[in-house]
């Protein structure tokens, strides 16, 4: 049966990965591509996926979203992923049109018409999903699963408590960690015992060296003089949360209470996961643990060979 795919993001390398993970599967039907301020402004992740999905031949439809609801909004720096946020990557211009309906309106009208069917993955700020269900509070009722990279159990990247995604928008982070939507959190952690190394990228580039190549450009890999990959490796959050998704069978799991901290001074953007239930609230996400480093490097080499 084919499973229907909607992905919310910030293109961004690692989105771009985790779009092309999803565009591969023969058993995934990617109904849409929303878009939301992050890695980079809200108008240059649009422009990025717009750009992204006619490369890789979809016709899907194509979202932008908002900004923060509350915190001000800080793109990463430009060195960290280049000016566009997709490294040295260089994408044709798109002649296709966005969506007339923001992403938040673009993901109701795709769970309205596959009710208890639609998986999300989620890569990016959480500000879409927020705005979706204060519009339309039913909403986590017709989700068949919510897929997110964001948070942590042991400390942030952007601050010493909250992960970037959550840190950017941690009012909407609140909002749908509340909502009651079968989430899965793959969080910090789990992304930092997985990163593509320059030997990974090499055997990409061999297996499939149209797309392979296109994937180190995202990295980095082979790089310019100012821009080059790192011995150790970059981690791939967004890609692991697609991998996530696809094959959730292969994800160390546990279920605890998560919520995040909106009022901290130090602690703004935390997501509180209640491994010992001391706050005696009911488990309502699913922590991913864990993922076989060697099933997430078959499943990425799969994938890219598929779309080559």
């Amino acid at each position: 049966m084919t499973r229907k795919v909607l992905m919310d993001a910030d293109p961004g390398n690692d989105d771009a990965l985790a779009l092309m993970m999803l565009a591969a599967q023969p058993d995934i039907d990617l109904v849409a591509l929303a878009t939301v301020a992050g890695n980079v402004p809200a108008d240059v992740t649009a422009r990025n996926a717009l750009d992204l999905v006619a490369y890789l031949g979809l016709d899907i439809p194509v979202a932008q979203g908002s900004v923060p609801l509350l915190a001000p909004y800080e793109r990463l720096s430009a060195s960290l992923m280049g000016p566009r946020g997709l490294g040295a990557a260089e994408l044709p211009h798109a002649e296709g049109a966005l969506s007339s309906l923001p992403s938040a309106e673009l993901i109701w009208q795709m769970l309205c018409r596959y009710p208890h069917e639609l998986e999300i993955l989620a890569t990016g700020p959480l500000t879409n999903l927020a705005l979706l269900i204060r519009l339309h509070p039913e909403a986590p009722r017709l989700m068949k699963r919510l897929v997110l990279m964001g948070g942590s159990r042991f400390g942030g990247n952007t601050s010493p408590a909250a992960e970037f995604n959550i840190h950017t928008d941690p009012e909407a982070a609140h909002i749908v960690f509340s909502s009651g939507a079968p989430l899965s959190m793959v969080g910090l952690e789990v992304g930092y015992d997985h990163r593509l190394r320059r030997e990974d990228f090499a055997r990409l580039a061999t297996c499939a060296p149209w797309i392979g190549a296109f994937a180190g450009q995202l990295f980095f890999y082979p790089g310019t003089p100012e821009h080059t990959l790192s011995e150790r490796g970059w981690p791939v959050f967004d890609s692991l949360a697609a991998a996530v998704l696809i094959d959730p069978e292969a994800a160390e799991t546990a279920e605890w209470f998560v919520d995040v901290e909106t009022r901290g001074e130090l602690t703004y953007g935390e997501t509180v996961v209640d491994e010992k239930g001391r706050l005696k609230q009911k488990p309502q996400t699913k922590v991913v643990l864990g993922y076989p480093h060697d099933r997430y490097l078959e499943l990425l080499a799969q994938s890219l060979k598929a779309l080559d």
